[in-house]
C-alpha cells in the first residue's frame, strides 16, 4: 500500500522464469541453502507438500 492506503498494481511475474528467479535469489542467499533445496525437491510431489501459494 501506499501511503494514501491504496494498493499498487504490481506489474511482475506471479509464476513461471521470473517467480522461479526470485525464490532461487533467495535461497542461494539464505544461510541453510542446502536445507531449503532439498524442501523445494519436496514441494507440490506426491510424498511431500503442497505449496501453500500454489493452492490458491
Amino acid at each position: 500500500m501506499n501511503e494514501k492506503g491504496h494498493i499498487r498494481p504490481y506489474g511482475g511475474p506471479a509464476a513461471g522464469w521470473g517467480a522461479l528467479k526470485s525464490v532461487t535469489k533467495s535461497w542461494l542467499g539464505s544461510e541453510n541453502a542446502f536445507k531449503n533445496l532439498k524442501a523445494m525437491l519436496k514441494t507440490n510431489q506426491s510424498n511431500g507438500f503442497d505449496c501453500p501459494g500454489c493452492a490458491w
